[in-house]
């Protein structure tokens, strides 16, 4: 139960950020739409997306690097050690982006078109200071204080939205858009890093054991690895296949705009799997028999996030959708399919948590290896027709196959047992609440804002009664969400107890044994 808290309080504040980050994330995206155009815009998402495959690689899988061994410290009361860990980490990182960076540039003087050339350069810059961030960020969930991380993400995310707003307003075009993420990523880190150089001085130095760093770089490499293969299976490898393939740029800008948004939706079931991630790494430090059970628990939590979650986006689309306006709205079946497909990766971090703090990577790179190769095929095939339509399905069904993959491998290894009944309601509750909220939404197609503020009530209630009347939650589930609202602010607990016992019947009572039936 103490674990409970712990990821119950962290989620909350992961929340805050979260949440700032997806009204962020949506605003933006709806004024430079408006503003630019998708042709235009299909140009600046191709180039973000090679300053992204730059950063990525830069990372080398050092900001997980950073969680585990530093929780592992931490779960061991070893504070000089965990700080040890942090400071390599941060050098290793800095040293290599560094490089990243600086043929970056080169590469981007020499192949982007010249009217681009000085918005690409602002871009892979502010690579640096965004992976480097990611070293502070994973050293706080590490220490499972994520309310650390929230002030510098909400600085930063302020920049980078006053930033774009301005730009808007005074025809900078992108290369203002790019100077906002400069600035943005750059206030974060620093803000974030501050607090833990004055920490690791407190701590004190402490000598690596070559072992450990030798557990370290291994992991680190196949950091690389899972890194390449994160951004062929999931992280918009698509935008350069569609480039290629296909001669509409429009397409770039009709599957990248349903990318951002679908993974600003994911964000809110992160909020729960990271914060138990960082637990379980600091408990596989303490007591590794309970990461299991942990791990299966989660998985039934995020599905009933997730789920509903993008189950009713999808429904809703045409309203969603109509804010970008039509010239954008080729997206919408675009968006509806890769919101189904997104599921399994809405669910894959928990299992994928428990290999890494088992230092099992190397089956997830082999996994990844084999969905990789499916889905490149598949947008080789698909692209050249369909377009985004084609890079959907092959990236939804390489996210399906990795997910289940993911599981299984736990399953196999761990013993990690699956709570079928549980997935089952919470499968059957989502698709039924959609369908109704589909149905509504078309009735009310002529008018879209209607339909969205109609549907959205409409599909909450039709969840939560059928999560009742299918009895999908148990009686130890209520405890543990109870421990959730202790950590809500006090206005908000009444309404989540009411909540609760609305979904989750009250158990039934047990008749003592020997007792008469009474009529």
């Amino acid at each position: 139960m103490s674990n409970t808290r712990t990821v119950a309080r962290n989620s909350l504040w992961y929340g805050v950020e979260t949440a700032f980050s997806i009204f962020a994330a949506i605003a933006t995206s709806v004024l430079t739409v408006r503003t630019f155009g998708p042709e235009l815009l299909g140009y600046f998402y191709n180039l973000t997306f090679w300053t992204n495959v730059s950063g990525m690689l830069g990372s080398v899988g050092l900001a997980i690097t950073t969680r585990k061994f530093m929780a592992e410290a931490l779960g061991q009361g070893d504070r000089a050690l965990a700080f040890a860990i942090f400071r390599t980490a941060l050098r290793w990182q800095a040293w290599i982006m560094s490089a990243v960076v600086a043929v970056g540039i080169g590469l981007s003087l020499w192949l982007v078109r010249e009217d681009f050339e000085a918005t690409a350069i602002v871009l892979m810059l502010s690579a640096f200071p965004r992976v480097l961030n990611f070293i502070p960020s994973q050293a706080n969930m590490a220490a499972e204080d994520m309310k650390a991380n929230v002030p510098g993400a909400l600085a930063g995310g302020l920049i980078q939205v006053g930033g774009t707003l301005v730009t808007l307003a005074v025809g900078w075009s992108l290369i203002g858009i790019a100077a906002a993420q400069l600035l943005g990523y750059t206030v974060e880190f620093v803000w974030k890093l501050r607090p833990l150089l004055a920490q690791a001085a407190e701590a004190g130095s402490a000598e690596l054991p070559a072992g450990l760093l030798r557990r370290m770089r291994v992991f680190s490499t196949q950091g690389i690895g899972l890194t390449v293969l994160n951004l062929v299976v999931w992280d918009r490898s698509d935008v350069a296949l569609l480039r290629w393939f296909n001669p509409d740029i429009r397409q770039v800008t009709f599957f990248t705009l349903p990318l951002n948004l679908i993974e600003r939706l994911l964000l809110a079931p992160q909020t729960l799997s990271s914060a138990m991630g960082s637990t379980v790494m600091a408990e596989h430090g303490r007591d590794r028999a309970r990461v299991v059970s942990m791990t299966a628990t989660s998985g039934v939590y995020l599905l009933l996030i997730a789920m509903p979650l993008l189950f009713g986006a999808a429904a809703v689309a045409g309203p969603i959708w109509a804010i970008y306006g039509k010239s954008v709205s080729a997206a919408i079946p675009v968006f509806m399919l890769m919101c189904v497909l997104a599921v399994p990766k809405a669910l894959m971090m928990p299992a994928q948590n428990l290999l890494q703090a088992a230092e099992e990577q190397g089956r997830l790179l082999w996994w990844n290896c084999v969905c990789g190769v499916i889905k490149i095929s598949l947008d080789v095939l698909l692209i050249p027709q369909w377009g985004a339509m084609g890079a959907a399905i092959g990236n939804g069904t390489a996210q399906a196959m990795a997910g289940v993959g993911v599981w299984w491998l736990c399953w196999r290894m761990f013993g990690v047992g699956m709570r079928w009944q549980a997935l089952a309601g919470i499968s059957f509750s989502s698709v039924a609440m959609a369908g109704s909220v589909w149905a509504l939404v078309n009735a009310l197609r002529a008018w879209p804002w209607a339909g969205f503020l109609a549907g959205v009530p409409v599909g909450i209630v039709v969840f939560m009664a059928l999560l009742r009347l299918t009895r999908t939650l148990r009686d130890e589930d209520r405890h543990r969400l109870t421990l959730v609202a202790s950590g809500l602010p006090a206005t908000a607990r009444p309404l989540f107890t009411r909540v609760l016992g609305l979904i989750v019947p009250p158990p039934k009572p047990v008749q003592p044994a020997g007792d008469p039936v009474t009529e």
